[in-house]
């Protein structure tokens, strides 16, 4: 028997899971490192936490996702290390740096890799696992992934980072949004429009922005744009959000996936005002 305690209470499995922490995110990025025809991706998104799966969307929109700028160092990288590892002391929680030397521009990058036992905490159940048929019990499950920059050595460079100073986080994987649609909101000199701002789509804005002559209510497929509908988050131009503002229709937002360079263009504490709770 194998048991965990958690806010106090005991969780018990009959067998000690067989895979550590480390093991996962072995598993990934061995598979992702010989990845052919979305192989390495399959395997990936096989051991994401049923969360991240929630988060990211179908499987297709998760591919495109890795595919994207942000992600595509760890397919058919050169080589990875392994390191920083860290377990929590109730042995629910894992993390780690993954180096990886891109086979792309020969750079070496670092990600963050977290994860987390999976179980029904609520119902005190092994928890179902639809994509694979599985019972997941206190398996370790890939939460979330994170890129903290390039590697240096004096420092991690060219670290992409949000209006709080911290990494930036994903804005949305469904539907995917981004300039680069790889679910952040990054950008570079090409990006005219500057997409910065992480923004809940509401019924107001959608009917303003339509009006000012950007329909993002459309399905646009000659672009890969789905359309967007209340609820959505996507990476908006920061001088139109600002508009917006003005129009007094501005979407909330989340400064956790808005970038830095939206400071350029509009003040932390106009964006603090419209932040999402």
């Amino acid at each position: 028997m194998f048991c965990v305690k958690k806010n106090g209470k005991k969780y018990c499995v009959n067998k000690v899971p067989k895979m550590s922490g480390e093991d996962i995110v072995r598993i990934q990025m061995e598979a992702m490192k010989k990845n052919y025809r979305s192989s390495g991706i399959r395997s990936a998104y096989r051991y994401a936490s049923p969360e991240n799966r929630m988060n990211t969307g179908p499987f297709f929109e998760f591919r495109n996702m890795v595919l994207g700028n942000t992600y595509h160092h760890l397919l058919n990288c050169k080589s990875f290390i392994i390191k920083n590892k860290k377990y929590s002391k109730n042995n629910l929680n894992f993390r780690c740096l993954v180096e990886v030397q891109s086979n792309k521009d020969n750079k070496f990058y670092i990600y963050e890799f977290k994860l987390s036992r999976q179980f029904d905490y609520m119902n005190n159940m092994p928890l179902f696992d639809e994509h694979t048929g599985f019972d997941l019990k206190l398996y370790w499950r890939t939460n979330s992934v994170i890129l903290k920059g390039e590697k240096t050595f004096e420092n991690f460079n060219n670290i992409t980072k949000n209006v709080l100073g911290r990494p930036i986080k994903i804005c949305s994987a469904s539907p995917m949004t981004g300039y680069f649609r790889d679910g952040i909101c990054n950008t570079d000199e090409t990006d005219s429009g500057t997409h910065v701002v992480c923004a809940k789509m509401t019924k107001k804005f959608l009917e303003y922005t339509k009006k000012k002559g950007n329909n993002l209510s459309t399905p646009n497929p000659q672009y890969n744009f789905p359309g967007l509908k209340p609820g959505d988050k996507w990476c908006l131009c920061a001088l139109r959000w600002k508009q917006a503002v003005d129009g007094k229709v501005a979407p909330m937002l989340d400064l956790d996936a808005t970038h830095k360079k939206a400071l350029d263009y509009v003040n932390m504490d106009m964006l603090e005002k419209n932040k999402l709770l």
